[in-house]
């Protein structure tokens, strides 16, 4: 009997167990090598993703499908998992929300010129996509999380390149926020094309993970209220900004040089910039209660400083201050102030102190102008102080240009205080002016005995003073009884109040920053660059 298959009995059910099991594994692994489907939205421009007769098919996409989504908004509102590829393109939106939504998407992934939104606790996963360039045409929120719980998983993302329309001025955005956290873990540069430029934000609680990113070209970091962005691999930042609002931290300590770059700060050490040594051609802004110590700062160039109402800014370790191009500015306002106790000489930076401000730099030695290009030199108003005690010699050697001006002003009572000045040098053709008006104001150059009296004027206006050496020496002591003396050609006095350029420079990024606060911005396309 041995062989032969007897219907019945334990062998028979045995057997009959078996056959059912050899078909069940036939149908499963039959599925299984069977093709996935290629599947793509065809539903309205804003739809769920649970509606069947949304995707092509007329069905909602199998775990194993290939999935393509273009140009709509779909919403996930529930558990949902892709294991082939995954498409986002065109601008669509996927968006997941609630706190029982979740999204994977495990086979390969292109988000590029996608977006993706996670709100209400939900939470998203992308382990396959690795890059992001986004060319579109209009600004964007191409990543935002929101909402205590809300997770994004980019992890595996290594780069993100913003390279729009030339000439386009576009802004793309990444903000996370109330508590929403964004892992970008494995992204080591962002960058945009010329004018353009990624805004990367954290506010109200939000967390941004970026413990690889070292290299940012036009971004735009965004840093407030209770929110810390910890950079701890930052080396290289160009033409980028970082705006960290009071109630915001950002740590950025092995960051050495930034180029093209603006900082605006407010809050008590809101930034760490331990390591940082020089900034070339940036604009600092150290706004209200502001207080920031950079430790390693020796080079400050092409650079415009503003130090605001309340406002510290320490460079202990500063000695070269100095631009290649006219603009450079130090300024304070308000109860305002820096300390630079090493730096001893300045090359083609004009100060100012504003509104009750006061401007020390009592060490300083030597001022040079040699920039084709005159200038308000110093210049103090409404009851500021400006201190360069110390200074011994002023000179402009731009012997190669002529009829140019270059000012000493005070208005609205304040005080500019070059009581060490000895010489003011500056070569025929030129016009040096010092202008002292309103009751109480003061320019006290009471060392000063050399300089040209041909081209030197003293205006003492509305009961201005100026305090001069009662000694001749020198070139001449250029008396100047002017009283209401105009100023000599090519040499305007400057007016009460006037805006100067380096003002407007700080108006226009003052609205920049209104405006990245709705996240809008600015563009032209330049060749994709590589890590």
């Amino acid at each position: 009997m041995a062989g032969v298959y007897i219907e019945g009995g334990a062998r028979g059910r045995h057997t009959a167990r078996f056959k059912s099991w050899i078909v069940g594994f036939v149908c499963v692994m039959g599925a299984g090598l069977a093709p996935a489907a290629d599947v793509s939205w065809v539903g309205p421009a804003i739809g769920p993703w649970n509606n069947g007769a949304n995707w092509s098919g007329g069905g909602v996409p199998a775990p194993d499908d290939n999935v393509t989504i273009e140009g709509a908004l779909v919403t996930i509102t529930d558990i949902r998992a892709i294991d082939g590829s995954f498409t986002l393109s065109g601008n669509a939106l996927l968006q997941v929300t609630g706190a029982d939504a979740s999204f994977i998407a495990r086979g390969a992934t292109s988000l590029s010129d996608g977006r993706v939104a996670v709100r209400n606790g939900a939470s998203a996963a992308f382990p396959n996509a690795t890059e992001y360039e986004c060319t579109l045409d209009s600004n964007q929120m191409l990543f935002q999380v929101d909402g205590e719980g809300s997770t994004l998983d980019l992890s595996a993302m290594e780069s993100i390149f913003i390279n729009g329309p030339e000439g386009a001025p576009i802004q793309q955005n990444i903000l996370v926020g109330v508590g929403g956290v964004l892992d970008l873990s494995g992204l080591q540069w962002i960058a945009a094309a010329d004018s353009q430029q990624l805004s990367l934000g954290a506010v109200t609680g939000g967390h941004i993970l970026t413990p690889n990113l070292a290299d940012v070209e036009r971004g735009f970091i965004l840093v407030n209220d209770a929110t810390m962005f910890d950079l701890p691999a930052l080396t290289r930042f160009v033409n980028s900004s970082i705006l960290v609002a009071e109630g915001g931290m950002l740590d950025a300590d092995n960051l050495v040089e930034a180029h093209g770059s603006t900082f605006s700060i407010g809050g008590l050490d809101a930034i760490s910039l331990d390591r940082l040594e020089t900034l070339v051609a940036c604009f600092f802004f150290l706004n209200n209660t502001g207080r920031v110590t950079l430790h390693a700062l020796a080079n400050l160039r092409d650079t415009i400083v503003q130090v605001g109402d309340g406002a510290f800014l320490d460079m202990p370790e500063l000695v070269t201050l100095e631009a290649t191009a006219p603009g450079a500015l130090v300024s304070t306002n308000g109860s305002g102030a820096l300390s630079a106790p090493k730096l001893r000489a300045i090359r083609n930076v004009s100060f100012s102190a504003t509104e009750n401000s006061s401007l020390n730099l009592p060490l300083v030695e030597t001022y040079l102008w040699d920039l084709c290009e005159g200038a308000a030199m110093f210049s103090a108003g409404t009851g500021a102080t400006l201190n360069f005690a110390g200074l011994r010699s002023l000179t402009v050697a731009n012997t190669g240009c002529s009829g140019l001006g270059y000012n000493v002003g005070a208005n609205g009572g304040a005080t500019i205080n070059l009581s060490g000045l000895r010489s003011a040098i500056v070569p025929a053709g030129h016009f040096l002016s010092f202008l002292a008006s309103n009751p109480g104001t003061v320019i006290d150059i009471s060392s000063l005995v050399t300089f040209n009296a041909a081209n030197t004027t003293f205006f003492e206006l509305d009961s201005g003073r100026i305090l001069r050496s009662g000694s001749g020496g020198g070139e001449g002591e250029g008396e100047g009884e002017g009283e209401g003396e105009g100023p000599p050609a090519g040499c305007p006095a400057p007016a009460a109040g006037a805006r100067s350029s380096s003002a407007a420079v700080f108006g226009d990024f003052a609205l920049m920053l209104g405006l990245a606060a709705l996240l809008g911005a600015a563009g032209r396309t330049r060749a994709k660059r590589t890590p």
